[in-house]
């Protein structure tokens, strides 16, 4: 009888198998291991803390110069190396334009909003909190109450109706002194806002041919919630941050400010005082009728 030499199929299966398996384990070994990813994952980190740094240093410097800063309210959308503006460029002005568009300020936090995976597991190991990033996208909210309140030079405070078959005015006519205050709905708002702007449209000059107008924000809501429109004489000047003033000269035009995001309130009413800088010229800004296409606008972009 003859002896039978070699090995079985079986036997030869198996041990391919093993090599396979532990081919795999090096390979990853030697991946995981790389002098080159070593070396990126310490840059990212080194780059990462420096931001952090700067930020934390930012925030001490509101709290000086604020009392009463709110540190939920401080917050910055990603960099796309355009306009700095009110992004994370603002405030962390080392950071890159590649980590700027993976990077956001949320509640006076350092927020992770890239999709690397190897980035997220080296953040968590700093504990930096990541979140989904916010697809782009523009909101229009139209204002969900408007007044004009007058201030007479002759007769004291007047309160004019709520604005929404009527216009509104701004400005003077060397009697009393028109401001408008605007109020919108901006509970809908949900995520991490880029940017923010307010559009009113002067419709007509009833007074002179040009007006300064100034447009004011501050802490939310600047006189009350709860969509409250009523005001009284004590609201005149509730708007404490400005927003810039523009020369509008051109009748049918739309005139546009940009809002710090951190005057977005996503709980309630955002609400803004419009000034005309002058007691003798006046516009009329706005038509605020029902069927109306120019209501003043609050546009908001994620």
């Amino acid at each position: 009888m003859k002896n039978k030499t070699g090995i079985s199929l079986i036997v030869l299966v198996i041990t391919i198998i093993v090599i396979i398996i532990l081919a795999g384990s090096v390979i990853l070994s030697l991946s995981n291991n790389s002098p080159i990813l070593q070396s990126k994952q310490a840059k990212f980190k080194t780059n990462v803390g420096e931001y952090n740094s700067e930020l934390t240093l930012n925030i001490s410097k509101e709290y000086l110069l604020n009392n009463s800063f709110d540190q939920t309210t401080f917050n910055a959308a990603i960099w796309d190396g355009g306009s700095v503006g009110e992004t994370i460029k603002k405030y962390i002005t080392i950071i890159t334009k590649e980590d700027g568009k993976k990077f956001i300020i949320q509640n006076s936090k350092l927020v992770y909003v890239g999709l690397d995976e190897t980035e997220k597991v080296w953040l968590a190991e700093l504990n930096i909190p990541t979140a989904v990033a916010i697809p782009a996208g523009t909101e229009t909210l139209l204002y969900c109450q408007a007044k004009s309140g007058v201030l007479y030079d002759d007769y004291g405070w007047k309160e004019t109706m709520p604005l929404g078959n009527m216009d509104f005015y701004l400005g003077g006519d060397g009697h009393g002194i028109f401001r408008t205050y605007l109020s919108f709905d901006t509970t809908t708002i949900s995520g991490s806002i880029a940017s923010a702007k307010i559009r009113i449209k002067v419709v007509t000059f009833w007074d002179g041919t040009s007006l300064n107008i100034a447009t004011y924000t501050g802490t939310q809501p600047l006189w009350g919630d709860n969509f409250r429109i009523s005001q009284t004489e004590s609201d005149w000047g509730c708007g404490t941050v400005t927003l810039g003033t523009q020369t509008a000269n051109t009748v049918n035009k739309w005139y546009e400010w940009n809002v710090p995001i951190q005057y977005v309130n996503k709980g309630g009413e955002t609400q803004f005082e419009v000034r005309g800088l002058s007691d003798f010229d006046s516009v009329t800004v706005g038509f605020n009728g029902v069927n109306s296409v120019n209501k003043p606008e609050l546009i908001i972009t994620y």
